[in-house]
């Protein structure tokens, strides 16, 4: 059975957890990576982290991780901008990604290393309603993959830039959240056993909180259960 629910903090995490991180305001993002990347190391996982700038800033913010520069040396520690060839990091091919993700994950399992671990800052996929919306149907896609493989996934989402309705909205659609997302009483998560999984009180408020009046999001192929 895979967690879910509400972390008061982000190391503890292990394969399998796919985290949405709500940040901003006097919570930066790098506070949550540098803990979660050094929980990561110390288990023998590769680590990937990816955000909305270049490579010399993505190594910036990981200045203080123990082992940073031996990491990135020794291929244990991979950075890369959430970017792709024009640009636009909301027009990311989700299917693309998630054969990246998958790519990753078996590539690390050759290399001896015990999982991936990977921490994604992808604000910039959902600044607008309708790109949040693409991100829920990519967050469905990306938890499907992570229940069936030794994957531990953090996702940050500003709240500042995206409002509160649409990180609401995308924490749905995770097993796990943390941080300032609030009134979140429902999720949908892969269960890890072929099945979707519904957890909480869902009611006619919940839509309204969780699931704005975008078009429906398909779920990857999987059964459903409660």
């Amino acid at each position: 059975m895979r967690r879910a629910g509400t972390l008061t903090a982000i190391t503890g995490c292990h394969p399998r957890d796919h985290v949405c991180w709500g940040h901003g305001g006097t919570t930066p993002w790098p506070e949550a990576v540098l803990p979660y990347l050094a929980e990561g190391a110390a288990r023998g996982e590769r680590l990937l982290y990816v955000a909305d700038r270049p490579v010399p800033s993505l190594h910036d913010d990981l200045a203080a991780l123990p082992g940073r520069d031996a990491m990135l040396a020794s291929g244990q520690l991979q950075v890369a901008p959430l970017a792709n060839a024009d640009g636009h990091p909301a027009t990311l091919e989700p299917a693309a990604q998630i054969a990246r993700l998958r790519s990753e994950s078996r590539a690390a399992g050759r290399e001896g290393f015990t999982g991936l671990r990977l921490a994604a800052e992808v604000t910039a996929m959902a600044t607008t309603p309708e790109d949040a919306h693409r991100c829920m149907g990519y967050e469905l896609a990306v938890d499907a993959l992570v229940a069936a493989a030794p994957v531990t996934v953090m996702c940050g989402y500003d709240i500042d830039r995206i409002g509160g309705e649409a990180a609401r909205a995308i924490a749905f659609v995770h097993p796990l959240h943390l941080g300032g997302i609030e009134d979140l009483t429902a999720a949908l998560h892969a269960g890890g056993d072929g099945r979707w999984r519904l957890r909480g009180e869902v009611d006619t408020e919940t839509r309204t909180r969780c699931t704005p009046p975008w078009p429906r999001c398909p779920l990857p192929s999987l059964r459903t259960s409660t």
